[in-house]
């Protein structure tokens, strides 16, 4: 570990207010919920939602990027300093007992595989939510951004997506898609659920071919 990612670090705790959250959820804790999609199809949203009905600690990579770079371009070496940063805090908050909600594109095994890593170090449960939106729907909201209406703290507007989705890699047997075209109360109600059930050190109730199948929708 560099002396940028340990200093960025510090910096992304303070602001965050992460060492003054000591867990309050009993010992039924430590599980990341990790969301993967392009930019602009709902993650932060349906983060939101969800830190709403899980106490959690939600870590946004865009909120992160945002501490770190004034002004970003989501360029190969920011993208590397943001994400050191991220699976570092992941990984700390984890092993402080916390259940986790990892808000972050995660497009390519690539960029999944240090948070498998992470699980398997700790013994800790993981539960993937793939969220995906109709093409128009997507565009809208991007190209929105690109005229100036902010929806979040993501800067990534259409041009980004454009970057970004010839790169993306479908979860291998998500255990939740999120099609963020309509409602999402029972998805949301769900994932809380599992969350929240999910014991240190055993795989999460239920597993992956239960639900992946069951592809539900969020108000985007």
């Amino acid at each position: 570990m560099n002396y940028q990612t340990i200093r960025d670090a510090a910096l992304v705790r303070d602001a965050l207010g992460l060492y003054s959250r000591p867990p309050q959820y009993g010992s039924q804790a430590g599980v990341l919920v990790a969301l993967s999609g392009l930019p602009g199809v709902g993650k932060s949203h349906f983060a939101a939602r969800l830190a709403g009905k899980l106490p959690c600690v939600v870590l946004e990579s865009d909120r992160i990027r945002k501490l770190l770079v004034a002004r970003p371009r989501y360029t190969g070496q920011e993208h590397g300093r943001v994400f050191s940063v991220c699976h570092l805090l992941v990984e700390e908050c984890l092993a402080n007992g916390h259940r986790v909600v990892f808000d972050a594109t995660n497009l390519g095994e690539a960029a999944r595989r240090p948070l498998r890593r992470i699980c398997r170090r700790l013994s800790v449960p993981l539960l993937w939510v793939s969220v995906t939106a109709p093409l128009d729907i997507v565009k809208q909201r991007l190209v929105g951004r690109d005229a100036g209406n902010p929806d979040g703290f993501s800067d990534a507007g259409w041009d980004v997506y454009q970057r970004f989705a010839p790169n993306e890699q479908p979860v291998s047997n998500p255990d939740f898609i999120v099609d963020s075209s309509g409602d999402t109360t029972s998805i949301v109600d769900e994932v809380a659920r599992r969350a929240a059930a999910a014991v240190p050190g055993e795989p999460v109730a239920g597993g992956p071919q239960t639900l992946s199948s069951r592809r539900q929708t969020l108000t985007g």
